[in-house]
């Protein structure tokens, strides 16, 4: 008998992981576009790879000011060196480029280079690599078994937080011995500040389970 192929299921979604990564690739989306504009704000032609713009800003700098400048003799009886006609030049001033990769670099994910790309000069996200970050949270299973062990994990935190909410957060509180039973399974926290702790499944332990 032929063996049926079982489509995966999501079975667990990190929404908070998801959109909160969401957040952070358009802000560093932002950041390397803001770079890209400082680079065409100096005139001195496109730019091709932009993971060398922010880790090497000042080779980006210099290659593309030695495409446009040619030196008037380089050899003969008089040869100018380079270095002193690029000194009688008033060449676009990299400061505030350089000072800005530097910030840029700083930034989570703006140095990810898989995940950029220019298009018509303007920063896009590879949205595939952007994809895996997004849902990295994101969990799978195609055996029913394991797809009815999952949603039993989820309904018990979904029940138990329901429940700890309306004993005013008896059962979970802010002192570590008193869910010591959770640790390695759940993770304990809490959505605002001062709210009532919460329990969600522990990534690792549920794709754990779900391999047995």
């Amino acid at each position: 008998m032929k063996k049926t192929d079982l489509k995966p299921v999501c079975v667990y979604r990190n929404t908070e992981h998801e959109e909160t990564t969401k957040q952070q690739l358009e802000q560093a989306r932002l950041v390397m576009q803001r770079l890209l504009d400082l680079w065409y704000d100096l005139n001195i032609g496109s730019c091709s790879d932009l993971n060398e713009l922010l880790m090497r800003p000042e080779r980006a700098y210099k290659n593309a000011i030695d495409k446009l400048i040619e030196v008037p003799a380089t050899t003969g009886r008089f040869p100018v060196k380079k270095s002193a006609h690029l000194s009688t030049l008033e060449l676009p001033d990299p400061t505030q480029l350089y000072m800005t990769a530097k910030a840029t670099r700083q930034q989570p994910f703006c140095a990810s280079n898989e995940l950029w790309q220019i298009v018509d000069n303007t920063v896009q996200l590879e949205e595939t690599e952007a994809s895996y970050l997004i849902n990295s949270q994101s969990i799978y299973a195609s055996q029913p078994d394991k797809i009815a062990l999952a949603k039993d994990l989820n309904t018990f935190c979904e029940l138990y937080n329901r429940l700890n909410k309306q004993l005013n957060g008896e059962l979970i509180q802010g002192t570590p011995w008193t869910f010591n039973h959770f640790r390695g399974k759940f993770i304990i926290g809490q959505k605002t500040n001062g709210g009532l702790y919460e329990i969600t499944p522990e990534i690792d332990y549920l794709r754990s389970v779900l391999q047995r």
